[in-house]
């Protein structure tokens, strides 16, 4: 039988920053190697062990409670998980998404409903810039990425000659519905 041995929790802040800042560093050594990397932890945290360390500090998290040690386990067990990975909020629903790249149309299904959203909106600015030619709205996406269900990131699109070529000839979703038939 595979029981799953859990994650031994230092006691000291020190100590739980240590692990969790050895973690991250030998997860993002492999993904190196894959030639990928972390994603980004949050909106204002690079990774989860800035998230720890700042939220630690100001006393925001307690390491005693459950859902600090369930922050500060994930974070030491998947320092490659975002905050809406740790929390069970960035999980795929396993929707496959129209959508493109340079070559066209192609399905997509995302790493976590986070980027799925993500991806929503920037059809939309796409949409703007096809119907009325308005690019103002691409340029949010510029230099963006989002990340497929297997890890990998892909660009935004904004170049607007790329754009108008993948419209010229139809390789762009279309219609309201952004949702692959399942089946």
């Amino acid at each position: 039988m595979n029981e799953k041995v859990k994650t031994e929790i230092p006691k000291t802040v020190e100590g739980i920053l240590e692990a969790v800042y050895s973690a991250l560093h030998d997860k993002r050594s492999k993904l190196h190697q894959k030639n990928r990397e972390i994603p980004r932890y949050s909106r204002n945290y690079a990774t989860a062990y800035d998230y720890l360390k700042d939220k630690l500090a100001k006393g925001e998290i307690d390491p005693d409670s459950d859902y600090g040690r369930r922050i500060i386990r994930n974070a030491i067990e998947n320092p490659h998980y975002t905050l809406a990975d740790a929390t069970g909020k960035g999980k795929p629903t396993g929707r496959q998404f129209k959508g493109f790249d340079e070559e066209g149309l192609k399905a997509i299904e995302f790493k976590s409903r986070t980027y799925e959203s993500e991806y929503a909106r920037y059809l939309n600015a796409v949409k703007s810039f096809v119907e009325k030619g308005d690019a103002s709205k691409l340029e949010a996406f510029a230099g963006k990425t989002y990340v497929d269900k297997a890890g990998k990131k892909h660009k935004f699109i904004t170049d607007t000659e790329t754009l108008g070529r993948l419209a010229k000839f139809g390789q762009l979703p279309s219609g309201d519905d952004i949702y692959l038939e399942s089946g």
